[in-house]
């Protein structure tokens, strides 16, 4: 998942799927970032509760958003303001050549983003 999206009820959903052993891997954007410190909630920033879960960090912000699930699935939301979760596009797709496309560019996110910590 890549996301710019400050929405804590998700969060605390994710949370309780990832202690129950989810896999999965997230990168949140700049501005997300920023806003879980602001909220006192920078606890989401760490995995070393979950057995399956690494999160990394971008130093820019976003107005895109991605989740791949189980690489036969996509959610590409594009939005109109970092952080605030309004959709102007979302596609959700099976479509072998989208899902591909979308993984793609998660990967090009994956290679810049940086781990919690170093930031």
């Amino acid at each position: 998942m890549l996301t710019s999206i400050f929405n804590p009820t998700l969060f605390s959903a994710y949370d309780k799927l990832l202690k129950l052993g989810l896999k999965g891997e997230a990168i949140v954007d700049a501005s997300l970032y920023q806003r879980l410190h602001e909220e006192e909630m920078e606890y989401f920033l760490d995995d070393s509760n979950y057995d399956n879960f690494q999160i990394f960090c971008l130093d820019e912000p976003l107005t895109l958003g991605i989740g791949i699930y189980d690489r036969e699935q996509i959610a590409i939301g594009a939005y109109n303001k970092t952080g605030e979760g309004e959709h102007i596009a979302m596609i959700l797709s099976s479509n072998e050549a989208v899902v591909q496309w979308g993984e793609d560019l998660y990967n090009q996110y994956q290679k810049q983003a940086r781990d919690p910590a170093e930031m």
